[in-house]
């Protein structure tokens, strides 16, 4: 008996050492897919788009698309294509003679009936008919007028005045919505992180437009740089604009934006805003 009841406790320690194996692995991939970030690589260069990501540190190619992919792809489109039907021969029409038509048989025509008019005539109505008639027709018209509601001018002051806080009620849950969505932008804007690398040569129809279409460049650039940096994480890590006067620099702009987002900040913005819609009872 004891034998057996060691056994029965070995095998339920095993259970629950595998069990408490599990949950630690899937709490460890938990907290590595909210703690590491998942950043987006995209880059143009030499007239040539390319994307990747990085997921746990581990590089994907998303354009051009690799081969693999190319090669499942086009594996389901072989699948998907159906084989062509079997063609029914169709007898040739000097095998088989062809139905003669039959002659149509006439039916008899039936005899037309014509309407013959009624003989008999309306008799007038008698006065005292036309009294009652009319009688009848003033208490309807009195009853529709009583029963015609009243404008919204006649309307009790209480129904007016439940009216207007209905719309303060709406007006106040607009704004409290707002100013949320607001709250929420900001800080999934603080979870991301935006880099920026420009190369780019800059030609104009002779030395002197170069030279001002290199001055305006500089600045749009720096506007923008500094609106994007108000709004988030930005950085400008390589700005190289070339005033390329003979042309030499031609086809090689380089153009890169990395965007790396951080999911845990993404949950804490989902999180807040769900509070906040609670508290304004918007939810």
């Amino acid at each position: 008996m004891m034998a057996v009841l060691s056994a029965i406790g070995a095998v339920l320690l095993f259970l629950l050492k595998a069990v408490l194996v599990i949950l630690g692995v899937v709490v460890l991939l938990v907290l590595l897919f909210v703690l590491i970030p998942i950043s987006v690589d995209v880059t143009y260069e030499k007239q040539r788009f390319s994307a990747k990501a990085v997921l746990f540190g581990i590089p994907i190619s998303i354009y051009p698309v690799p081969k693999w992919l190319q090669r499942f792809l086009k594996e389901d489109d072989l699948d998907t294509i159906e084989p062509n039907p079997v063609e029914v021969q169709k007898p040739k029409t000097g095998d088989v003679p062809e139905p003669k038509p039959q002659q149509e048989q006439k039916q008899p025509e039936m005899p037309v009936q014509t309407a013959q008019p009624s003989q008999e005539q309306p008799q007038p109505a008698m006065p005292e008919q036309e009294e009652i008639l009319n009688q009848q027709e003033t208490t309807q018209d009195k009853s529709e007028q009583k029963q015609k509601p009243t404008p919204p001018s006649q309307q009790p002051e209480k129904l007016q005045l439940a009216h207007s806080d209905k719309k303060k009620m709406n007006w106040e849950k607009i704004a409290a919505l707002l100013d949320t969505a607001k709250g929420a932008i900001r800080l999934v804007f603080k979870g991301i992180w935006v880099s920026l690398w420009v190369r780019f040569p800059i030609q104009g129809k002779d030395a002197a437009d170069t030279a001002l279409a290199f001055g305006k460049w500089n600045g749009r650039i720096g506007g923008v740089c500094a609106v994007l940096a108000n709004l988030m994480q930005f950085r400008l890590k390589k700005l190289d604009l070339i005033p390329d006067f003979m042309g030499e620099y031609k086809g090689q702009e380089c153009v890169r934006i990395k965007a790396t987002a951080s999911i845990l900040m993404l949950l804490v913005a989902a999180v807040w805003t769900l509070k906040e819609l609670k508290k304004n009872k918007i939810l």
